[in-house]
């Protein structure tokens, strides 16, 4: 049956914690009070993550993870267009590789960061630069000299790693958790990182993370082998009830 499908409830939950991400950021005294707690008012443009490890690391080496995701998938895909075995996962390869290109890349930086034009912590009067602080809520627009701190890419390119827990056979359900409780880490470290630096508010990251999760999920839900007609993946002798 479609209803028992994990994929539709991960898509409500990224749907409210979306939502709840954008109300909580919404009242601008948020974003630029967890913004001081990374820049000292005596050092101007000083921050915090661009002096210390191991922010340096996972801003310079953060998205190749994400990326390394999508390049195992490409080679899942042609590996399954010469052994049969492999075709049935071929969803779950697929599924891998559109989170990251619809998300992270269309999305993200393409789309939000490229339209948006909100400027970063780093570019305010506050800290030492020349802009006035404006909510997330308020785009400027594209223009030539427009900021690019909404949303955050790295936070997307760590948050895309989600998939792999959402592709993982639903009878894997101890890996399926464990993938998701290292995704979350490695996002909000990500996040933590790209705020210690300047480079993004609370506001970028959260509502990033979310919208992430929702491009995954989303997806997922679209391209499980119910919605595509394909074969499940069961093994012989196992119980199609209980696979996925």
């Amino acid at each position: 049956m479609a209803s028992d499908r994990p994929s539709r409830f991960h898509v409500r939950l990224a749907l409210i914690l979306l939502v709840l991400s954008a109300l909580i950021t919404a009242p601008p005294t948020v974003d630029q009070s967890v913004a001081r707690w990374f820049s000292d008012p005596a050092l101007p443009g000083v921050w915090y993550g661009k002096q210390h490890q191991p922010w340096l690391l996972i801003y310079e080496h953060g998205p190749k993870v994400g990326w390394a995701m999508v390049y195992v998938s490409i080679a899942g895909l042609l590996v399954g267009l010469f052994r049969p075995v492999w075709r049935v996962h071929r969803w779950r390869f697929l599924a891998m590789v559109l989170s990251a290109i619809i998300g992270p890349w269309l999305l993200v930086n393409e789309l939000l960061k490229g339209c948006w034009g909100r400027d970063r912590p780093i570019q305010l009067h506050e800290f030492g630069g020349t802009r006035d602080f404006l909510p997330w809520w308020h785009p400027l627009g594209p223009s030539a000299d427009a900021g690019a701190s909404f949303v955050s890419g790295h936070v997307s390119m760590a948050m895309v790693l989600v998939a792999i827990a959402l592709v993982l056979p639903r009878r894997h359900r101890l890996g399926r958790a464990m993938v998701f409780v290292v995704v979350i880490v490695y996002a909000s470290l990500t996040a933590y990182a790209r705020m210690a630096q300047g480079g993004h508010f609370l506001s970028d990251t959260l509502i990033s993370a979310a919208l992430t999760y929702l491009v995954a999920a989303g997806v997922v839900a679209w391209l499980e082998p119910r919605r595509l007609g394909a074969p499940t993946d069961i093994t012989p002798g196992s119980d199609p009830r209980t696979s996925s």
